[in-house]
């Protein structure tokens, strides 16, 4: 029979404290799942993450970036995780949590990451350069994703989507560039004239 023991959620007040004092030793992140008290007490990693992503939306701002910066430091590709930061971001007027949970993000760039960071480019006035950038650190592997949600997105964004490429510097960032040009919106055909100029 399984031990169900492993099923049980951390308590709050035992998350809250391993965020704010186990996990940061001397202004250093430490990995929460090597936090010994959480796993001698039986509960499982996914029970912790899930209480350590609950504390996100604390209304405490100190613990709620303990909280984002521990999720940064998991470099976890939990799409969850990845979806609760954006939202985090598009919802937030403080810019230091949303730098903290751009940073958190950018801690495990993979292309899955990229409808997220779309969803915030499409969302944000204020940050779009460091959105930008972000994306732009997934390299090549983002030029595809970018093409599948191109179309998906409105105008605007688009816009802001082509500024993106010249910063990745792939053939298949500048053939995508290319086909830009052809585009009915004669903004975002201007936006990729710009482009191909930042790229050489």
């Amino acid at each position: 029979m399984k031990n169900r023991e492993h099923c049980f959620t951390p308590p709050r007040r035992a998350v809250e404290s391993a965020v704010q004092c186990g996990f940061l030793r001397s202004g250093a992140l430490v990995r929460p799942f090597e936090n010994v008290s959480l796993r001698r007490d039986g509960y499982s990693v996914n029970a912790t993450l899930k209480s350590i992503q609950q504390l996100i939306y604390s209304p405490d701002d100190s613990l709620r970036l303990a909280a984002i910066r521990v999720l940064g430091a998991i470099n976890s590709r939990e799409p969850a995780i990845h979806k609760a930061l954006a939202d985090l971001m598009i919802e937030t007027e403080s810019p230091d949590i949303f730098e903290a949970a751009l940073t958190a993000i950018e801690a495990s760039p993979h292309e899955q990451i990229l409808k997220q960071l779309v969803r915030v480019l499409d969302k944000t006035d204020d940050h779009q350069e460091r959105v930008i950038d972000a994306i732009a650190t997934i390299g090549a592997k983002a030029v595809p994703s970018l093409k599948q949600q191109f179309d998906k997105v409105p105008p605007e964004t688009q816009r802001r989507m082509v500024r993106i490429l010249p910063r990745i510097r792939t053939h298949l960032a500048h053939n995508f560039l290319i086909d830009c040009l052809s585009h009915p919106d004669l903004q975002l055909m201007r936006e990729a004239v710009r482009a191909l100029r930042d790229a050489q």
